[in-house]
């Protein structure tokens, strides 16, 4: 009895001592709150679909209104045109929570991080564009390459189509969609970013870094990111642990700095760990960190892939508009077409449909940690005080899901970005997607990648997706840079004769 009283005693404690950091009253000047339960205050509506509890809760109080998840106060701007301001607060700290990343989810400290993310930074401009995509496109087309050698299958597999002397021919072959992508878009990004083995064998001493053991590792330990994010222990998801344990197992520094074509950015991170005295184990782990980064292209990639299977008329769209830049420029007989840089950006609809798959499937929070009890104006020139130590936040899929900006927002519409111009409250928009946030230095690098993948694809490729299979986004995902599927789906695919080789031209 005497146990079972103290117990009791201790969580009635703990309960009081929650409360009494938790609860607090909203001063004047502050934007409203958002009521919720007295212990886990908005957690369940927003965990629930966030998008759909902050635009009631914007309907209600406004384009400006703080809730509170557990023990932390969001303060959530909604007004897309608050974009400017937001990202210029002095007091709006984006390190502080690049910090709780690196030490919740990777349980990482970074001495000098905000010198090595800047020296990052600088290594995904300029001349390095150049650089990194010139690898990546070697990486895609090696990658298709492989595929297409690899597609004969059994009809048990695919289609098979019978010629008029009796023999079987493979025509389409049938894969599961992330399959097909840890096959091809996977390893590009995976090899760009690490180089390859220059072990004469050809074989990785370190049997496990390798893009299919990789993704099928990182994608389940990804999984658990935004509840690693919030602060829960590693040791809760023992799938995650195993995964992790697994991601480790890579090269040395020394051999990752001695691989081919490894990228700048884990050659200036390492050298900055060598610095400042950081063990093997930090830089394995920093390495996840910028390969996170990586796969929000790999994620944003795999919903592309799905939307140009699903509807044969975008992929048509997109085919006529590259047939006609590609016989622009082939000469006669030749068997490769060169691209550059700039002209990449010249594709009006895949680039329309590149945002509007953005639009369609991002999840960001861009978050800010507020440093010191700061006065925030709003366009309409009304001013709320945010407070130290809150989370100030806007909310990307807000903004690409109010109808009164996109028309028929939970529509897929792949011209949707072509030639026009949008508004809120009769005011034209700046920026029109939010998805890789407003300090992502790899944002250019993220999308030249991804239109030159699907480029490659459009032109080697036919694809389809079987009868009945479809695909959701999973909105419980919301806070993940793009969120992951519910489910996977099959998809058929078959090489196209006769398409040119598409190259990279620096």
């Amino acid at each position: 009895m005497l146990i079972s009283g103290v117990f009791i005693l201790v969580i009635f404690l703990v309960l009081v001592a929650y409360l009494r950091f938790t609860f607090r009253i909203r001063r004047k000047s502050e934007p409203p709150y958002v009521p919720g339960h007295f212990l886990w205050g908005n957690s369940a509506q927003f965990s629930k679909h966030h998008v759909r509890f902050l635009q009631t809760s914007q309907k209600q109080l406004g384009d400006i209104f703080t809730i509170r998840l557990l023990n932390h106060y969001f303060t959530v701007i909604m007004d897309p045109h608050c974009y400017e301001t937001f990202v210029k607060v002095k007091n709006f700290d984006f390190f502080a929570i690049m910090h709780q990343v690196l030490n919740n989810v990777f349980a990482l400290e970074v001495k000098s991080s905000r010198k090595l993310s800047i020296e990052i930074a600088k290594r995904l401009k300029g001349m390095y564009v150049n650089t990194t995509m010139d690898n990546f496109a070697k990486h895609v087309q090696n990658s298709f390459t492989d595929l297409t050698k690899t597609s004969a299958m059994t009809t048990s597999d695919c289609n098979a189509n019978i010629n008029t002397d009796g023999n079987t021919s493979v025509d389409w072959r049938r894969e599961m969609l992330f399959t097909l992508m840890s096959k091809t878009m996977f390893p590009s990004l995976f090899y760009t970013l690490f180089g390859r083995s220059v072990d004469p064998s050809g074989e990785e001493k370190t049997k496990n870094f390798c893009p299919k053991v990789f993704h099928d590792n990182f994608n389940l330990f990804h999984k658990y990111f935004t509840y690693l994010w919030i602060g829960l222990p590693l040791k809760l998801f023992p799938q995650a642990v195993e995964a992790l344990t697994v991601l480790l197992q890579q090269p040395t520094s020394h051999n990752m700095l001695r691989r081919d074509g490894v990228s700048e950015q884990i050659k200036v991170s390492i050298n900055h760990f060598h610095q400042h005295g950081h063990s093997e184990q930090d830089i394995a782990l920093y390495n996840l960190v910028i390969f996170h980064v990586n796969y929000n292209t790999f994620r944003a990639a795999y919903w592309c892939v799905y939307k140009l299977a699903e509807d044969p008329r975008i992929l048509k769209d997109l085919e006529r508009e590259l047939h006609e830049a590609i016989e622009m420029k082939r000469a006669d007989g030749e068997e490769s077409v060169a691209f550059t840089l700039a002209e990449i950006g010249e594709f009006p609809l895949l680039d329309s449909f590149w945002k509007e798959t953005l639009r369609m499937y991002s999840g960001t929070l861009m978050t800010r940690y507020i440093t010191e009890d700061t006065e925030f104006e709003m366009p309409s020139g009304q001013k709320y005080t945010v407070r130290k130590g809150d989370r100030a936040v806007m909310c990307a899929a807000g903004v690409h899901m109010d109808p009164e900006i996109f028309e028929d927002p939970e529509v897929f519409k792949h011209k949707r970005f072509v030639n026009t111009t949008f508004y809120k409250y009769g005011k034209e928009l700046k920026k029109l997607i939010f998805s890789f946030g407003s300090l992502c230095p790899g944002q250019r690098s993220a999308i030249l990648q991804g239109k030159w993948f699907l480029m490659n694809l459009i032109n080697s490729f036919s694809l389809q997706l079987p009868e009945g299979q479809k695909a959701e986004p999973n909105t419980e995902k919301y806070g993940n840079e793009i969120l992951p599927p519910v489910n996977d789906v099959q998809i058929d695919f078959r090489p196209k004769e006769g398409a040119p080789v598409l190259v990279y031209s620096k």
